[in-house]
């Protein structure tokens, strides 16, 4: 961020990173994150944590929809502490 890549790149790398631990987690080479795979793999995470996963998901690429510029830099770095918390979240998870 500090050296002036683009945010959506930064965004995009990082979630990338993120579900590459949740699929070598879950042992599955498609793991997405939508509800169903994280009710299947991850039950005992709470609902709104779970809401909060899939909404990260949807601001990938053209699944954001919403067609406005990239987060300003603020809002970008809540973004990556989210990817983060939740990345810590999956490492710890205990079945």
């Amino acid at each position: 961020m500090l050296s002036g890549k683009d945010f959506d790149d930064i965004f995009i790398g990082a979630f990338k990173t993120l579900e590459e631990i949740a699929r070598g987690i879950t042992n599955d080479s498609k793991f997405e994150f939508d509800e169903k795979n994280l009710q299947k793999y991850f039950p005992k995470i709470h609902g709104t944590i779970r809401t909060t996963i899939v909404k990260l998901d949807a601001h990938r690429g053209d699944k954001a929809g919403h067609g406005k510029a990239s987060p300003e830099p603020y809002e970008m770095r809540y973004l990556l502490f989210s990817i983060c918390n939740v990345a810590l979240l999956l490492l710890d998870y205990n079945p």
